[in-house]
């Protein structure tokens, strides 16, 4: 169910719109509440691994940088020389 109440958010149905359709379609009565917030839970979830994600990511590139910093300070290049 998750997924298809995904899937309805996405295409921009108001928590009382999916309400109705899985009235219609399953015959399951739930609160557009319930519906906003298990949307809510999800999207922050997705915001947490995003960030993580982008952290991991600045973690490499600084440390790249870094490395580059060092071979400038001291006068070699990446080869040796």
């Amino acid at each position: 169910m998750d997924d298809k109440m995904h899937c309805l958010y996405v295409k921009w149905m108001t928590t009382r719109e999916i309400t109705a359709t899985f009235k219609e379609m399953y015959n399951a009565d739930v609160s557009p509440t319930l519906i906003s917030n298990r949307l809510l839970k999800d999207i922050r979830k997705a915001d947490e691994t995003r960030v993580k994600e982008l952290e991991q990511d600045l973690r490499r590139k600084e440390k790249a940088l870094l490395d580059k910093d060092v071979y400038i300070a001291s006068g070699s290049s990446f080869t040796g020389y």
